[in-house]
């Protein structure tokens, strides 16, 4: 899974906003990929 972290990309790579910053991205996109995958789940449980 790739992250785009474009708009960032000035900041430094030891600078710990950017860092904060780049988890937080990380574990939202984590909880998306997530939750879209149990909505799948749920789904094809309801189909049979």
């Amino acid at each position: 899974m790739m992250i785009s972290l474009r708009p960032y990309i000035i900041m430094e790579d030891n600078d710990p906003d950017y860092a904060q910053l780049k988890a937080e991205l990380m574990i939202k996109n984590f909880d998306s990929a997530i939750m879209k995958n149990m909505d799948y789940s749920m789904n094809r449980i309801n189909e049979y």
